[in-house]
């Protein structure tokens, strides 16, 4: 009886070992992961409770329009875009992957974003996922794609309300805080220009403790 105890013991004791390992080492990706990955600069003009507001400057976007729900339209669109990146442009050359990227609903532009959707995409929302190019592109160094579905443009220096959370980014929670950033806006006297977006910065297996998320609001600064 002793020695089946110890045994169970041990054995339980190796399972939590090994869950403990397993853990750390998925910690250990979240890190490595976004480790090197560049990030645009920004300025922090203000900072409230719940948001701060950020100036951006200039900078070049990889973008794609997709047609569908805010999970598989992201999918669909990191794909394309990844394929870019990756070499599927005119000089077959990879270009460095950078974070954020960002989604944003396009459907009040749904007659301007129906022109570049695939044939297969029908119904849903329309969403504009794009990538940041590194900050070492020019637009005329920049190789073009070759997926028609993929675009390159130029994007003028901003003024960027940014609220931030953790955790998984499903369609629910960056509605509630699309909600909470307009009504914290609309508070302090500051105007939104176009349609929000979320901006994530980790891959899709980094634990959800450690999942960097953001809600920007393009506003103009009336005051």
């Amino acid at each position: 009886m002793h020695v089946m105890n110890f045994s169970r013991r041990h054995f339980f004791l190796g399972l939590l070992g090994l869950a403990a390992l397993g853990f750390g080492a998925w910690c250990l990706y979240g890190l490595w992961a976004i480790h090197g990955i560049e990030s645009p600069d920004y300025a922090v003009l203000s900072s409230a409770d719940a948001y701060e507001v950020r100036q951006y400057d200039s900078m070049i976007l990889a973008t794609t329009t997709v047609s569908g729900d805010l999970e598989s339209s992201g999918n669909v669109g990191f794909l394309r875009l990844a394929t870019y990146i990756f070499g599927g442009n005119t000089l077959h050359q990879e270009i460095a992957m950078t974070s954020p990227v960002s989604i944003e609903q396009a459907s009040n532009h749904r007659d301007k974003a129906e022109s570049v959707l695939s044939e297969s995409e029908t119904g849903g929302e329309v969403y504009k996922v794009s990538f940041i190019l590194p900050s070492q592109y020019t637009m005329d160094l920049l190789p073009l794609p070759t997926d028609s579905n993929v675009r390159v443009e130029a994007v003028t220096a901003r003024t960027i309300a940014v609220l931030s959370f953790s955790g998984f980014a499903d369609e629910t929670t960056v509605a509630e805080k699309m909600t909470e950033l307009a009504d914290d806006l609309e508070r302090d006297g500051l105007v939104v220009k176009g349609a929000m977006s979320l901006a994530q910065y980790n891959p899709p297996y980094t634990p959800w403790f450690m999942r960097q998320n953001e809600i920007w609001a393009q506003v103009l600064l009336t005051r």
